[in-house]
């Protein structure tokens, strides 16, 4: 966990499934601006909805089932899309508020995009390591 400002940063890259991502979610207290996408699993990611509901502040989306879990989530909640994970955090900072948390919780696997969690939760630390708040 990391904190810019008054914003907690959490790193969940292992939360590659619904089920996974949904725990995480739980777990936060206060509101949440998730960073979510990748390669889905065949998940149904509507139960993301359901424990978001009054939680969750935004979501940012990337990687191959964005559009996916957009459409299942955009009635909960404000849904944007980044292009890569410096966009994703980039803009999860600018929609969260003191004392919230932007945790990553991408509910899908990372293989889009990088070689495996471990290099997503890598880049997650690293564009919250180059915020200036």
């Amino acid at each position: 966990m990391a904190r810019k400002g008054a914003v907690n940063y959490i790193n969940d890259s292992k939360a590659t499934n619904v089920a996974a991502a949904v725990a995480s979610i739980g777990s936060i207290d206060g509101n949440v601006v998730l960073v979510a996408g990748g390669e889905g699993k065949g998940g149904d990611f509507s139960q993301l909805a359901a424990a978001l509901e009054g939680k969750l502040r935004a979501a940012v989306l990337m990687g191959t089932d964005a559009e996916a879990i957009a459409d299942a989530i955009d009635t909960v909640m404000p849904v944007y899309f980044a292009r890569d994970m410096d966009d994703a955090v980039c803009q999860a900072a600018t929609y969260a508020e003191s004392d919230d948390t932007v945790l990553l919780a991408p509910a899908c696997a990372s293989f889009d995009q990088f070689d495996n969690y471990g290099a997503r939760g890598d880049a997650f630390s690293k564009a919250v390591g180059a915020l200036s708040r």
